[in-house]
């Protein structure tokens, strides 16, 4: 039996194990903030000035961890589609428009822990219940 409180961590660690190929490399480390490696682009993403200050160095972090991503998604040039995403109500409901097809639901994710973390939680449930196709962590 497990605490009400920690099935999410338990569903997200069985999906992680269950179906390793939603994780690309390194993503997993990135989330856990586990050993997290420069990915060979310098990480040199100047923080915009979009970013709220409490989320910058979550920001750089990412932007270390993963460059490629943060600049196919544009966060460095879409300055307000981003400001409006990061303001919406349901951010993890409500991808950017310009946010490219090949961004994977974890790394939307990743993007959501660094600029919307408040916002992450409901957005695993959504993950880890398509994932392990249940209707619902309850």
């Amino acid at each position: 039996s497990l605490f009400k409180a920690d099935r999410l961590t338990f569903a997200l660690h069985l999906a992680h194990a269950l179906a390793p190929e939603e994780f690309g490399d390194d993503e997993w480390r990135v989330f856990t903030r586990r050993s997290v490696r420069s990915g060979g682009m310098g990480g040199s993403l100047q923080v915009p000035v979009w970013v709220p200050a409490d989320r910058q160095p979550d920001t750089m972090l990412l932007s270390a961890a993963m460059p490629q991503l943060v600049a196919t998604c544009g966060l460095a040039t879409n300055n307000a589609e981003w400001a409006a995403w990061t303001s919406s109500a349901a951010p993890e409901s409500n991808p950017p428009r310009s946010m490219p097809s090949s961004v994977t639901r974890f790394q939307f994710l990743l993007l959501l822990q660094a600029l919307r973390p408040e916002r992450l939680e409901p957005a695993l449930r959504d993950f880890v219940c398509d994932i392990l196709k249940m209707p619902s962590l309850s």
